[in-house]
């Protein structure tokens, strides 16, 4: 074939692609411009309530009226049932604490086990606030010596030798002396402890109180010597 035809041809096909490209796109239309918001109408609130007025002050409750003391013969009895099995007549003229301060004191050794009624600790306060005035000066105290001082609690110099029935002992202990010094002796119904008690390793003396009785702990002169020992006995071997 000559270049000449050959060239025709070419030419003739280049035209025929050219007529079936597909025609250009339409030119986009135009947007519509946004529409500005309507603005919304303002929501009312509530008005603020006004506040609350304070409630008014609640007025300190009246102070308690003093308790009336107990009369001069109830308080000297309670004295001696009630602190002197324990506590020397000495300890208590030299206390000097006011109402306040002996009945926080019988409060406690109520809770102790001292026979103190509930309803009594305010009257028998004040009874010693007035015998026992903190305002007072107590009595010059006694003084002793170191000697006599251990002398008190040492044991009996000499004493014979005692030879009880403990289980006796036990048994006339659970019916005259356990319920002021406890089932053990340990003190919890009101009277002291006797565990270990210097006065155990006294017997003059231990015979004496059993016999003469003390505060409100009352005699027990029907005792014979052979009771005594056994309860001697029997409280020694407590531990």
């Amino acid at each position: 074939m000559s270049p000449r035809i050959l060239l025709a041809a070419l030419l003739f096909l280049s035209a025929g692609c050219a007529s079936r490209q597909a025609p250009p796109a339409p030119p986009e239309k135009p947007t519509a411009a946004a529409q500005p918001a309507t603005p919304s109408a303002p929501v009312s609130q509530a008005p603020t309530p006004p506040p609350m007025p304070a409630a008014p002050p609640v007025p300190p409750a009246p102070p308690a009226p003093p308790s009336q003391p107990v009369s001069d013969e109830e308080g000297t009895i309670a004295q001696g049932e009630a602190c002197l099995s324990c506590h020397s007549i000495e300890l208590i003229e030299y206390t000097r604490i006011g109402e306040a301060g002996w009945k926080a004191e019988l409060i406690k050794m109520r809770n102790w086990g001292a026979l103190v009624e509930e309803a009594k600790i305010g009257p028998l306060a004040g009874w010693f606030a007035q015998h026992y005035p903190p305002d007072q000066a107590p009595p010059a105290p006694k003084v002793i010596s170191a000697v006599d001082a251990a002398a008190a609690v040492a044991p009996e110099r000499g004493a014979r030798v005692i030879h009880g029935d403990k289980n006796a002992g036990a048994a006339e202990y659970a019916k005259d002396c356990a319920s002021c010094h406890g089932a053990g002796a340990e003190g919890t119904g009101g009277g002291p402890v006797l565990i270990d008690a210097p006065v155990l390793y006294q017997p003059s003396r231990f015979a004496t109180l059993i016999a003469k009785g003390q505060g409100r702990m009352p005699a027990f002169s029907v005792l014979s010597r052979s009771d005594i020992d056994n309860l001697l006995t029997h409280l020694r071997s407590l531990r």
